[in-house]
C-alpha cells in the first residue's frame, strides 16, 4: 500500500492560486510513483466542498480561525487574500490521526505549519519545508505591509507565542527546500545545514509547438495586433503601474501594440487604482483580463505570441512566469530583484531592468526588438538545462526517498 504525504498550502481559493501553488502541484507528480499526495488548506466559503480534486490530486479543506484579539472583517478579508496566518484545529487533528501518513510537507509558514511540525514530531515522521520566499528574503515593502496588517492585534497565545516561531520549525525540519537562491545563501550564512536549493520548474514540453488560437471572444481583439504581456496577481508588490506607465510612453513612438495584464486580484484598492489610471489617460490599448489557469490554452497562446513578457515586480522569491515565458520562446524583460535576479544572465537569455523607471522600460522594450531571436534561443536552452520539470522532479523525488520512513 502506498504511503500518504500531506502538503499544506495557505492560500484557500483554488481560482486564486499563483506561482507557489502551481509549483506545488507540479512537483507532487514527482512523488506519486510511491506516495499518495494529499493537499490540505483552509475553507473560506461556507458552501464550498471540503473534499475536492486539483488535477487528480485530493484537496481537503478545513474550518479555521485567525487567532487574534481585535480582528475585524476588513482584517479577515485582507488576510484571506494575502498574508493571513490561519489556525485550523480540525486540520491538525486530521494530520494527527491520518492512517498511513509517512511525511508532512508545508509550503507556507505560520500557525498551521508550526502545529503540523509538532504532529510530525509526535508521529516521528519526516517534516519537509518548502520556502517559496517570505522568510529570509522579504522586501521592505512587504515587511511594512505585514506590520500594518497585524498592527494593534493581540495573539490569543499570549506569552507562548514567542515559542511558536518559523525559525524553530525550520531548524528542526528534516529537510528545507529553498526555491530562491538568495534565501538559500542567507540560511547557509546562518549555519543551517538541513537545506537544499531546488528552483521551481516547468514542463517545457507543454510549451513546445504552436498553440491554437483561443476560441473565446475575449481574445479575438488580440489576434490582429502585437502585444506586450505581464503575468502576475494584481498587487502593489507586482508594480503593474510602472509597467503601464512605461508602456504608455513607449507606445507613443510604437503605435499598434497592446499591453495585456493577466492575474488574479489580491488587492482591490490597487486594482481600482490601475483602472483609474488607465481611464484617466484614455489608454484603450491596455487590458486587465483577470486570472487565467496555469497551463491553459489561453495563457500558452499569449506567451507564444507576445512581443515580450515584462515583469516590474518590487520583489519576487523566484518568478515562475519568467520560466514559462522562456519555455514558450517569449523574450523576457524583468526587474533585477529577489530570486528573479538569479534566473538568467543579462543580455544573454533575457534583459534586466537596471531600475524601474519609464525611461528604462522604454529603453529595454526598444532593445529587445534587436536581440529577441538570440535571447529566446539561449533562454530556451537554459530552461531545458536547468528548469525543466523532469530535472526538478527527480531532485524532489530523491529527497523523499532519502527521508522516507
Amino acid at each position: 500500500m502506498k504511503k500518504i504525504t500531506l502538503h499544506y498550502i495557505r492560500k484557500m481559493q483554488v481560482d486564486m492560486w499563483g506561482g507557489t501553488e502551481e509549483a506545488c502541484i507540479r512537483t507532487l507528480n514527482s512523488i506519486s510513483k510511491e506516495f499518495i499526495p494529499i493537499i490540505v488548506t483552509n475553507k473560506i466559503l461556507k458552501d464550498e466542498s471540503v473534499n475536492q480534486n486539483v488535477r487528480s490530486i485530493p484537496l481537503k479543506k478545513f474550518q479555521f480561525i485567525y487567532p487574534y484579539f481585535g480582528i475585524t472583517k476588513d482584517h479577515k478579508r485582507l488576510m484571506n487574500n494575502k498574508g493571513g496566518n490561519p489556525l485550523s484545529f480540525s486540520l491538525i487533528f486530521y494530520a494527527l490521526f491520518l492512517k498511513n501518513l509517512s511525511s508532512i510537507h508545508i509550503h507556507s509558514l505560520g500557525f498551521n505549519a508550526f502545529f503540523l511540525f509538532l504532529v510530525a514530531k509526535i508521529r516521528n515522521i519526516p517534516f519537509i519545508v518548502s520556502l517559496h520566499g517570505g522568510f529570509k528574503d522579504v522586501s521592505k515593502g512587504e515587511q511594512e505591509y505585514f506590520r500594518l496588517l497585524y498592527k494593534n492585534l493581540r495573539c490569543i497565545f499570549g506569552p507562548f507565542r514567542k515559542y511558536m516561531t518559523d525559525e524553530r520549525l525550520i531548524s528542526g525540519a528534516t529537510k528545507v527546500i529553498c526555491v530562491g537562491k538568495q534565501e538559500y545563501e542567507k540560511l547557509s550564512a546562518e549555519g543551517l545545514n538541513n537545506h537544499v536549493y531546488i528552483p521551481n520548474g516547468v514542463k517545457v514540453s507543454d510549451f513546445i509547438g504552436r498553440t491554437k488560437k483561443p476560441e473565446t471572444k475575449q481574445f479575438s481583439k488580440f489576434f490582429s495586433k502585437k502585444y506586450i504581456l505581464s503575468v502576475g496577481r494584481i498587487d502593489p508588490q507586482k508594480d503593474q503601474l510602472s509597467t503601464i506607465k512605461g508602456f504608455r510612453k513607449w507606445s507613443q513612438e510604437n503605435p499598434g501594440y497592446n499591453l495585456i495584464l493577466v492575474g488574479s486580484i489580491t488587492n482591490q484598492k490597487y486594482n481600482s487604482h490601475l483602472k483609474n489610471y488607465i481611464k484617466k489617460h484614455n489608454l484603450k490599448n491596455v487590458y486587465l483580463i483577470g486570472q487565467l489557469k496555469a497551463n491553459s490554452r489561453e495563457l500558452k497562446w499569449l506567451y507564444q505570441n507576445a512581443y515580450c513578457l515584462i515583469q516590474t515586480s518590487r520583489h519576487e522569491p523566484f518568478g515562475i512566469t519568467i520560466i514559462e515565458a522562456m519555455s514558450a520562446r517569449c523574450p523576457v524583460i524583468t526587474n533585477k530583484t529577489g530570486g528573479m535576479s538569479r534566473i538568467f544572465q543579462d543580455n544573454i537569455e533575457g534583459l534586466y531592468l537596471s531600475n524601474v523607471s519609464e525611461k528604462e522600460i522604454v529603453s529595454k522594450l526598444d532593445e529587445i526588438k534587436k536581440y529577441s531571436h538570440e535571447l529566446t534561443k539561449n533562454a530556451f536552452d537554459l530552461v531545458l538545462r536547468k528548469y525543466d520539470l523532469k530535472i526538478i522532479n527527480e531532485q524532489i523525488y530523491n529527497i523523499y526517498k532519502g527521508v522516507s520512513v
